[in-house]
């Protein structure tokens, strides 16, 4: 039978082995009866006023065919914050966009206008917003606003943790405006909380969205991480001071880039033998020509590297970029990679011995899986309550166009990398079941 946590399951093969799948996110929620797994489609709620529901989810929301969402961090009823449909002003006064029904896909809502498109999508562990502007549409002034309710749960001092009883259960990133057609073109946008006849909006102020051929606007909210999830993100040597860390995906280009992935294995017990770790990774983008993606070990001098929590934007202070392993939150170094930017030296900035790679070929579609075996002799180090360092991963030849492979982040659950470890338990003695040397 099965065994699992909130971001792993196990289950027996017999004579001793056990095969363990790990994820970086959330894939099961406490529920009565134990864990169940996360069903972050859209269904039918019986509420007029909210039609459209994620029940099977830690962060439960509703949503109602104007663009109203109602979510609940912590399950419970009577806790939730509402976030209304978007107001734009029109000759001065703010207006609020109509909206008709909503289309569902998966787990994703969609509304169409001519100016602008609006989708909502359950993530599994957070709901995030897309309004892509269309046909070059700005809105008067370059402000968007988005009614906000509490009942039952409060904002931090900064407004950017959503708190039960005064602690954090859900968080809301900062807000940016990426463009759908450059996916490495993103632009921090300027929020505040603000009072109108009584009513409180979050209030986003857009940059210069010049250059920018599809603009989306992007303010997403996630539950509070939890301290058994894995990291990733990656480093763009032609962005070097911005963060990737909570992408949807890790972007390969023609300017080197750089992934990084650290995984949770404390759930294996230390002094197991793993017989088998097969990392898998679904591609978003196809390649276009065959290329060879390798995984090295980081190096106990930047183990301590941090994910971020941002994207496209500016490196906020002890985030990590292509020039700063910590950067200052103003463009500079707080604390350098061990060796050279971009974790350039071998030796020092990452182990040179290859612990896995598999070819990326031009052939594979999106959807398609790449299946990386890594060396089974890191993988054991990561074992029990240890922390480690995590592997950098590189494509060589530099690729030509731009390649994506889907992240942590991706807003499909099935998407997201996940790492397979089977291995035999010790018996104590110095013998092991299920193990032939």
């Amino acid at each position: 039978m099965a065994d699992r946590g909130e971001t792993w399951e196990r289950e027996p093969l017999g004579r001793g082995l056990y095969r363990h799948t790990q994820y970086m996110r959330p894939e099961f929620y406490e529920d009565i009866g134990g864990l169940r797994r996360i069903e972050p489609g859209w269904g039918d709620s019986g509420i007029p006023d909210f039609p459209h529901v994620v029940r099977a989810s830690r962060l439960v929301v509703s949503v109602g065919d104007g663009g109203m969402r109602r979510i609940h961090p912590t399950r419970e009823a009577d806790r939730y914050m509402e976030i209304g449909g978007p107001y734009v002003k029109v000759g001065g006064e703010w207006t609020r966009v109509p909206f008709a029904s909503a289309t569902r896909s998966g787990s994703s809502l969609t509304w169409h206008r001519k100016q602008a498109d609006l989708r909502i999508t359950h993530t599994g562990h957070g709901i995030k917003l897309d309004l892509e502007l269309l046909g070059g549409y700005v809105p008067e002034g370059g402000l968007i606003a988005f009614p906000v309710g509490l009942r039952g749960l409060t904002l931090s001092a900064q407004g950017a943790a959503l708190l039960a009883d005064g602690r954090p259960v859900a968080r809301l990133r900062a807000p940016v405006v990426v463009d759908a057609g450059d996916p490495m073109d993103g632009r921090p946008i300027g929020w505040k909380f603000a009072s109108v006849g009584g009513q409180v909006y979050v209030v986003l102020t857009l940059p210069d969205l010049a250059g920018m051929s599809r603009p989306v606007v992007d303010p997403t909210l996630t539950l509070q991480p939890s301290g058994a999830v894995g990291q990733d993100t990656f480093l763009a040597s032609n962005y070097v001071t911005n963060n990737y860390g909570i992408h949807t995906s890790c972007v390969y280009s023609t300017a080197l880039s750089k992934g990084l992935m650290r995984w949770d294995l404390s759930s294996i017990p230390a002094g197991t033998v793993v017989n088998s770790a097969v990392l898998t990774l679904r591609v978003n983008t196809a390649i276009l020509a065959d290329r060879t993606l390798t995984f090295y070990p980081v190096s106990a001098a930047n183990g301590d590297w941090t994910e971020g929590a941002v994207s496209h934007v500016q490196a906020q202070a002890g985030e990590p970029c292509w020039n700063a392993k910590c950067a200052d939150g103003s463009g500079g170094v707080t604390t350098a990679w061990a060796g050279a930017a971009g974790m350039a030296t071998a030796g020092v900035d990452y182990v040179d011995a290859v612990m896995g790679s598999a070819a990326w070929l031009a052939s594979m579609s999106a959807g398609q899986t790449l299946d990386v075996s890594l060396d089974t002799r890191v993988v054991a180090t990561w074992l029990g309550a240890v922390t480690n360092d995590g592997m950098m991963a590189v494509v060589l030849p530099t690729i030509g166009g731009i390649a994506l492979l889907d992240s942590s982040d991706s807003g499909t659950s099935s998407a997201r990398p996940k790492l397979v470890v089977v291995y035999g338990m010790v018996l104590g003695g110095g013998r092991f079941h299920g193990y032939r040397r």
